[in-house]
């Protein structure tokens, strides 16, 4: 529950919505459910949480594992001497 509650903590909701608002009824929800199966000791209820806590954990691995293919595009036109910059800074940090 504890590492439930730092999740929802960190939701960024200036700049991540929709996910922001989706994650935050999932860990709501998947809170509720694990009370819900400790009151009634329902072992099957928990199995169940632990494969959607496990299913998001596997999407937000697969969403890293793009970005370090095909870096997100952003609407914003970035001047040609920042992305020199920023492109330095990836190898420089690669190299670490």
């Amino acid at each position: 529950m504890t590492i439930i509650s730092g999740l929802r903590e960190t939701l960024d909701f200036d700049n991540g919505q929709p996910v922001a608002q989706d994650l935050l009824r999932f860990y709501n929800a998947l809170t509720s459910q694990i009370i819900h199966a400790q009151t009634r000791r329902d072992i099957e209820l928990l199995d169940q949480c632990l494969t959607w806590v496990k299913s998001v954990r596997d999407a937000w691995g697969e969403l890293a594992r793009r970005a370090a293919v095909a870096p997100v595009q952003t609407r914003e036109k970035v001047e040609p001497s920042r992305l020199a910059a920023a492109r330095s800074g990836a190898a420089v940090a690669a190299a670490c």
